[in-house]
């Protein structure tokens, strides 16, 4: 039965993921190309990966480490 409801919670959490915003694409982008060395002429392959990495980022179930006396623990 807790099974279910971490799969449940672990779902809930994924839809309630928003779409990565055009400004926060810009950004990646913008690292993607300044990583490349800022040569010019690969705007929009800059743009579709940032876009992929971002997307599956929203994919990826949040990182949860043990709680402890400075962690509480999340419900």
């Amino acid at each position: 039965m807790k099974k279910i409801k971490r799969n449940i919670r672990r779902d809930a959490e994924t839809v309630l993921k928003k779409p990565p915003t055009e400004e926060r694409i810009r950004q990646r982008a913008h690292e993607i190309f300044q990583a490349r060395g800022g040569a010019p002429g690969q705007e929009l392959e800059d743009w579709l990966q940032a876009e992929r990495e971002l997307k599956a980022e929203m994919r990826q179930p949040p990182v949860q480490g043990p709680a402890g006396p400075d962690k509480p623990r999340l419900p």
